[in-house]
Parts: structure tokens; C-alpha cells; sequence
């Protein structure tokens, strides 16, 4: 991942298609619309009293496949993460990639179903 700055980044407006936080860090997969669809990346900043005000965020470089994105939250640990905001175009998706990385003792689903603001039955989302 590399360090603050856009350099490479598309050039339309971003959104936030996830925001997730753990006690030390906020964690966001940002993406863009372009011609050829989508393009997306991760950005990380760190949380807590001990962090400089002035503390850079780290973003991942720019992909241009669902797959490659999740890729790069994968080290992160996103699905034990509170969930912040999710942008409702990728509901459907995001539901997938947490469904296929987690199992239900592990995972908060009322919080999740909330953020996702799904239809989906929270006791048994499998």
C-alpha cells in the first residue's frame, strides 16, 4: 500500500462503497465509476488519542475488478470490523464477500444487516 496522495487515481468523483473501524484503525474501500465501470481501492487511517493529527492515510492502488479489491482488504479482517457505511449499489455483493468469509459465531449480523440495510433474515443469513 502506498502512502497519501492520488497519483494514478481516476479521475471521477469517489464514493465510499465500504467504511469500516476497529478500536485503532478506519478502513474504506472508495471507488470510482470510469468508462470501463468501476475502479477501487482501500484507504486506512489510523484511530486513537496516540495519533498525530497530521498522520497520512495509506491507500492501496487502484484496481479495476470486485475481486481485486476484496484482495486487498482480505489482510485486513474487514468482516470482524464494526461497519460504518456501506454505499447500497453494492449491498448484494458486499452480503457475498461477508457470507464467504466468515462464519455466524463470528460475525455481528444485526450490525451488519443494519449498515447493509438489507431484507435479509438476520437469524440465519446463510
Amino acid at each position: 500500500m502506498a502512502r497519501a496522495g492520488d497519483a494514478g487515481a481516476p479521475s471521477a468523483d469517489r464514493f465510499t462503497v465500504l467504511r469500516v473501524e476497529s478500536a485503532n484503525e478506519s478502513v474504506a474501500l472508495v471507488g470510482v465509476e470510469t468508462d470501463e465501470g468501476f475502479e477501487f481501492r482501500v484507504e486506512r487511517c489510523a484511530l486513537g488519542a496516540d495519533v498525530p493529527t497530521d498522520a497520512e492515510p495509506v491507500y492501496s492502488t487502484w484496481v479495476s475488478t470486485w475481486r481485486e479489491a476484496l484482495q486487498h482488504l482480505e489482510p485486513l479482517e474487514w468482516p470482524r470490523m464494526r461497519p460504518i457505511e456501506a454505499h447500497a449499489a453494492f449491498n448484494t455483493l458486499l452480503l457475498q464477500a461477508l457470507k464467504d468469509r466468515t462464519g455466524a459465531a463470528d460475525t455481528d449480523w444485526s450490525r451488519w444487516m443494519a449498515v447493509l440495510q438489507s431484507s435479509f433474515d438476520v437469524s440465519n443469513p446463510y
